[in-house]
């Protein structure tokens, strides 16, 4: 067996451990609320905290990566990723989930934005796409599981135990495998990257004019500000899966019928991730964006006119391929552009770009319901983003000249 399955291995306990956990966030907000005597909107702060700390530290997250190597830093990430957990439980006001929320910018570039798509690109030639797939979803398949585990905690011991529950968590299931099993390249076990035999030199890809430019070269190309574009406009969209529920109250559905169509999104989610991945090694990345994008549009059109709950299934569960496009595809796609030579830093700054924009876009989301009191306006800007998201597919993927 090939080593290159151990890493993904890997990768698939550090997604399980880390976007897992995260997907949970939501779970603690009532009591946290409740406790602290704060409202939903000053927990809601701590995430935008959050976020913008991931996007400002991506680039200098990924410098310190290509400095000190992967298994050191996802070591280091995890480690500040199961102390920041732990802290959070012995929290007594709101503000030290605000200091917390800054600390967990790079705690978690350096454990899960950066460091699995890099690893995966670095073992592997062939299967690249499915490879990407299986990891990420076994971060759908950690919120499954770990949602029955710490709602079990925060109702039996409280959300402080949960928090601190989280923290043992994240650590069982990302340091032994990092620490025991990662190696950073092939060349440290003396082996090609997996499928590197296989691989020929007639790629979809553009890699060989790519890396011919500098890292500079690259940042100032059109190319980059399009992918920058393509990749917030996805992790844009890929919000309204959480919205789902407050789409299906506002048009009358109760609140369990409401509450289906997330779950059911979350599923879609977790199949078109690894659906999606296995497509890119199959048909190309391009045939694979252009096939999801015809869904998801499909998808937001028939939710704009469905109003019973049966007619909405279908299409949450497609609408979760927004988030397994943002998750599995961008990666994929970033390396298509911009080759191996500057994927790594090129990827980081395509990080901070892509959270800067989807602050932005939970903004507008926020601000189109409040003057619309509907989704209907919402979903209109989710169609358009994805026939853009097409539009940049086609011209850097879809034809042989990029820069």
């Amino acid at each position: 067996m090939h080593y290159a399955w151990l890493i993904l291995f890997c990768c698939c306990m550090v997604e399980l451990g880390s976007l897992g956990i995260i997907n949970c966030v939501g779970l603690f907000l009532a009591p946290v609320c409740a406790d602290l005597g704060v409202g939903a909107t000053d927990f809601s702060l701590y995430l935008s905290f959050q976020m913008l700390s991931i996007a400002l530290t991506a680039a200098p997250c990924g410098k310190i990566i290509q400095k000190i190597e992967v298994k050191k830093s996802l070591l280091f990430g995890a480690v500040l990723t199961t102390i920041l957990f732990y802290s959070m439980g012995l929290a007594q006001n709101i503000i030290w989930f605000y200091i917390m929320g800054i600390l967990f910018g790079p705690a978690l570039n350096l454990l899960m934005m950066l460091p699995v798509p890099i690893l995966i690109t670095r073992w592997f030639k062939d299967k690249r796409g499915f490879a990407m797939g299986l990891a990420m979803t076994f971060g759908g398949v950690g919120g499954v599981i770990f949602s029955i585990v710490l709602s079990g905690l925060i109702e039996t011991m409280g959300w402080r135990t949960a928090y601190f529950g989280t923290a043992i968590l994240v650590g069982i299931f990302t340091l032994p495998w990092i620490a025991l099993l990662l190696k950073n390249t092939p060349q440290e076990k003396n082996l090609l990257p997996y499928g590197a035999q296989a691989a020929t030199i007639t790629k979809e890809t553009n890699s060989e004019q790519t890396e011919k430019l500098s890292l500079k070269d690259s940042v100032a190309s059109p190319a980059f500000w399009a992918t920058l574009l393509f990749a917030g406009l996805i992790v844009y969209v890929s919000n309204y899966v959480t919205y789902l529920s407050a789409h299906g109250t506002s048009i009358g559905l109760s609140t369990i019928s409401s509450g289906l169509l997330v779950s059911v999104a979350m599923i879609g989610e977790m199949i078109g991730a690894l659906a999606l991945g296995s497509l890119v090694d199959r048909i190309g990345i391009y045939k694979t964006i252009r096939l999801a994008d015809i869904c998801i549009i499909w998808a937001f059109a028939v939710l704009m006119i469905a109003r019973q709950n049966f007619w909405l299934l279908f299409p949450a569960a497609v609408i979760g391929l927004a988030t397994a496009m943002y998750s599995t595809l961008v990666p994929i796609f970033a390396e298509y552009v911009f080759g191996a030579k500057n994927y790594e830093m090129m990827y980081s700054y395509v990080v901070t770009g892509m959270m800067l924009i989807n602050a932005i876009g939970l903004f507008c989301i926020g601000w189109l319901y409040d003057m619309t009191k509907s989704y209907f306006a919402g979903f209109c800007t989710a169609i358009l983003s994805y026939v853009i998201v097409l539009i940049i597919a086609k011209s850097l993927v879809g034809k042989k000249k990029i820069v």
